[in-house]
C-alpha cells in the first residue's frame, strides 16, 4: 500500500515538471523493456520455489541469474544490429537515444524477478516490502529532482533504472554469500526445464498483450498523446491496484479453502463472485466517471485534461478486473493453466485486430480505440467466467 502512495504523491509533481511527451518517451522505453524481462530468464524464477531442499533451490536461483546475464547480452547484439531507419518505421524514433539501456534494464529487471523469488522462498516479506519501497522512493526523488534541474526524458529512464538496479543489488548481496557448484546448477537447469518451455511462453504472452495498446499507440500516435494514455494508466494503476489486490488476495484464501475442502456449495460462491465484482467494479467506474477529469485536472494541471478523459473511459475496466482476478484463481488452483494461456492468445489476436480496423477506419481517435479495447476485456472476462463455471463443475462437482 504504501507502495502505491509513494507514486500517488510524485505523480502530481513528476507531471508538473515534464511533459507529455518526455513521459511518452519513457513510458515507450519501460513498457518495451518490461517485455524482454520476461524473456531473458526463460520463466526459471517460477521454478525456484519448486525444489524441496533449500540448497537445489539456491543452484537453480544462481543458474537463472547465469541465464539472465547472458540473454542481456543476447538483447545487446540485437539492438546492434538495428538502424535508425527500423526504429522509426515502427514510430519507436525517440527510442534510438536510449535502446543501449535496454539490456541494462534486461539485467536489473530480470535479476529482481529472480531473487525476489528466491527471498518469497525464504519468507523474508520485511525485506520485499522495505526493498520496493527504497525502490519508487529512488525513482520518485530522481525524477524530481531532474526535473527541478533540468526536465529531460534521460532522467525518467535514468530513474527506472537506477530504481531497479538498487533492487537487485539489495537482493544479491544477501543471495551470493551462498556457495555455489557449477555441476549443481546445471543439473537444476535441466531438471526444471520445463518452465522455460511451457511458462515462458505463458507469462511472455500475457505480459505482450498488456503492453500491446501501449506499443500501438505508440506507432500510430504521436509522444504526446502516448504521454497522455501513460499518465492515464498509471492514475488507473494505483486506484486498480488498491482495489484489484485486494479482492484478489481475499478470493484467493476464500478459494484455496473451498477446493480443499471439495465443497459442494460452489456454485453459490460462484454466483456472489460475480455479483461482487460487477457491485463493487461499476460503483468505482462511476464514482470516476463523475469526478475523475475534474481530480485529475486539479492534481496533475491544465495539460493533462486528455489524461483525466482516458482515465474516465478506463475506469469501465474495474469490473472486468476484478472478475479477471478470480478466473486466474480457478485456472491456476485448478490446473488450467494452459487455458489463460489460450484466452491470453486471442485477446492478442482481437487486439490486433481492433488497430486493424483503425487502419480501415483511418478517423478513430486514441479515445474511441481505448473503448473499443475496454469493450475487448468484458468480452474476455465473460468468456472466461463461463469456461470457469464447466471447470467447477468438473472438479467439485455438482
Amino acid at each position: 500500500m504504501l507502495v502505491h502512495l509513494i507514486n500517488l504523491f510524485a505523480y502530481p509533481l513528476v507531471a508538473r515538471l515534464y511533459s507529455p511527451e518526455f513521459i511518452g518517451q519513457r513510458v515507450l522505453f519501460v513498457g518495451i523493456a518490461s517485455i524482454l524481462v520476461i524473456y531473458v530468464s526463460w520463466g526459471y524464477e517460477i521454478a525456484v520455489n519448486t525444489p524441496k531442499e533449500q540448497q537445489d533451490a539456491q543452484q537453480l536461483t544462481a543458474g537463472a541469474l547465469g541465464i539472465v546475464l547472458l540473454n542481456s547480452l543476447v538483447v545487446l547484439s540485437f539492438i546492434a544490429l538495428f538502424p535508425f531507419s527500423f526504429y522509426e518505421s515502427v514510430g519507436w524514433a525517440s527510442l534510438w537515444t536510449y535502446r543501449f539501456f535496454l539490456p541494462l534494464a534486461c539485467l536489473f529487471g530480470g535479476a529482481f524477478r529472480v531473487l525476489n523469488h528466491w527471498m518469497l522462498r525464504k519468507e523474508a516479506y520485511p525485506l520485499i516490502a522495505r526493498t520496493k519501497i527504497y525502490r519508487n522512493l529512488t525513482k520518485a526523488a530522481i525524477e524530481i529532482t531532474g526535473g527541478l534541474l533540468y526536465p529531460q526524458t534521460y532522467w525518467l529512464v535514468g530513474a527506472w533504472l537506477l530504481g531497479g538496479f538498487s533492487s537487485a543489488l539489495r537482493f544479491a548481496w544477501l543471495f551470493f554469500k551462498q556457495t555455489f557448484s557449477w555441476s549443481a546448477i546445471w543439473s537444476m537447469l535441466r531438471k526444471y526445464r520445463r518452465f522455460p518451455q511451457f511458462q515462458l511462453a505463458s507469462n511472455f504472452l500475457y505480459v505482450f498483450h498488456l503492453q500491446l495498446p501501449l506499443l500501438m499507440i505508440s506507432w500510430l500516435f504521436s509522444d504526446y498523446e502516448l504521454g497522455q494514455y501513460a499518465m492515464s494508466m498509471a492514475l488507473f494503476g494505483v486506484a486498480s491496484a488498491v482495489v484489484v489486490e485486494s479482492y484478489s488476495n481475499y478470493h484467493l484464501v476464500q478459494f484455496s479453502k473451498m477446493v480443499q475442502h471439495q465443497e459442494r456449495h460452489w456454485r453459490d460462491y460462484f454466483w456472489k463472485m460475480l455479483a461482487r465484482a460487477l457491485f463493487l467494479g461499476l460503483s468505482i467506474g462511476m464514482m470516476i466517471i463523475l469526478f475523475g477529469p475534474w481530480a485529475v485536472k486539479i492534481l496533475l494541471g491544465a495539460q493533462w485534461e486528455m489524461a483525466g478523459q482516458l482515465f474516465q473511459i478506463l475506469s469501465i475496466l474495474f469490473g472486468s478486473l476484478l472478475i479477471y482476478s478470480f478466473n486466474f484463481h480457478v485456472f491456476t488452483q485448478l490446473d488450467y493453466q494452459w487455458a489463460q494461456l489460450v484466452f491470453n492468445l486471442i485477446k492478442v489476436v482481437l487486439l490486433l485486430t481492433i488497430f486493424w480496423m483503425y487502419f480501415q477506419s483511418g478517423t478513430w481517435t486514441i479515445l474511441q480505440i481505448i473503448i473499443w479495447v475496454g469493450l475487448l476485456d468484458w468480452i474476455m472476462s465473460g468468456l472466461q467466467s463461463i469456461f470457469s463455471y464447466f471447470i467447477l463443475q468438473t472438479k467439485l462437482g455438482r
